[in-house]
């Protein structure tokens, strides 16, 4: 079980109650990419152009390309339990879990749940990102495309792939995963979202940098306009590139921008406030007394938002979390700040093994 540096009892109760509020109903919610939430459905079928639900007594659809995610009211029972394992952070459990159910229907599909299956394989796919497993990521992602390429998770587990290898910077599987989306999305006859998720992860694994990266991401952002979530990922990128051309002011503006927009999904928002803190931070270190104090006051904010409120986007955790750590010490003030430094840097240690940010952790553990 991973540890976390801090205490959530608030956050988790409301999480929780939420979550109990659903189960009792007994009602599926669709998240929608504008922000809409589709209420008191019951989906019959998630397939890769439309998903089909249930609304009182009539059936109805919504485009697939729409659906940000979905949360159920009623799983399989072994589904339930896997995600419940994946809430308490056990998450080779959870895999397990998964596991067995997709064997138990391999012969005998699951009617009353036929969405389950393609849902099984995905979130192995997701929970095997979380602990870092990028191979079994990528064997999942494949498979979720082998068996269930005519659902809305087979595009889901391309953007993921493409994703967990830019994250981890191995630019060749990267490329790979986009150039595999490109052919499917046009094999496919997809339009509206894909054809530009699809251009933004090929802009990412393009190898371009600079002011030539960050126009091909503009042209993208605009023309993801009806798309949020993928416009926000787009500005994202953007701003990553100013960042690390040492443009902080312009970074600042679009992170802040989008570290409040409520329409980007969790990954996005971890990557807006890491991105916040680091443009913070940067000034930090080049301004003096007060002004270097409040730098750093409200780039340790910013670091410790991905750390408290998106545990498992793992990627900028581990690098906010020692970032906070970093800040703590600076600061200063006296035992507990040191305490807070030292829980963070143990924390970075013990979950991110093998890591840039364990072994910076390590060499500032103790000072």
């Amino acid at each position: 079980m991973r540890t976390t540096p801090f205490t959530l009892t608030a956050t988790a109760a409301l999480v929780l109650a939420g979550a109990a509020s659903a189960q009792e109903k007994n009602a599926d919610k669709i998240y929608l990419t504008d922000g809409t939430v589709l209420k008191d459905t019951g989906v019959v079928s998630e397939g890769l152009m439309e998903v089909e639900y249930r609304s009182g007594r009539n059936k109805q659809t919504v485009a697939s390309e729409r659906v940000l995610r979905i949360e159920y009211g009623q799983k399989p029972k072994v589904v339930d339990q896997a995600d419940a394992a994946a809430g308490q952070e056990e998450y080779l459990d959870a895999i397990a879990e998964m596991q067995n159910y997709v064997a138990s229907v391999t012969d005998k599909p699951d009617k009353r749940y036929p969405w389950a299956v393609a849902y099984a394989r995905y979130r192995i796919l997701e929970f095997n990102g979380i602990i870092g497993e990028l191979d079994a990521l990528a064997a999942a992602a494949d498979e979720v495309v082998a068996k269930h390429p005519d659902t809305r998770f087979a595009p889901l587990a391309f953007v993921a792939k493409a994703q967990a290898f830019v994250d981890a910077g191995n630019q060749a599987r990267a490329k790979s995963a986009a150039d595999s989306f490109g052919k499917f999305v046009t094999d496919k006859g997809l339009t509206g979202r894909w054809p530009v998720e699809q251009r933004l992860w090929a802009a990412l694994t393009s190898g371009d940098t600079g002011k030539k990266l960050e126009d091909a991401l503009i042209a993208i952002s605009s023309d993801a306009a009806e798309y949020p979530s993928v416009r926000n990922r787009a500005e994202v990128s953007i701003a990553e590139s100013l960042s690390a051309g040492k443009k902080y002011a312009e970074a600042e503006q679009i992170f802040s921008s989008i570290a409040t927009d409520a329409k980007a999904d969790t990954r996005t928002l971890a990557a807006a406030w890491t991105g916040l803190g680091q443009c913070l931070y940067a000034r930090a270190e080049v301004a003096v007394g007060e002004e270097k104090a409040t730098l750093l006051k409200s780039a340790l904010k910013a670091f410790l938002r991905p750390v408290v409120i998106y545990p498992d986007e793992s990627i900028y955790v581990s690098k906010a979390a020692f970032l906070a750590a970093r800040c703590y010490q600076q600061l200063g003030g006296g035992t507990e700040a040191a305490d807070r430094a030292k829980r963070l840097l143990v924390f970075v240690i013990t979950n991110f093994k093998g890591s840039r940010w364990e072994r910076e952790a390590r060499q500032f553990y103790g000072r």
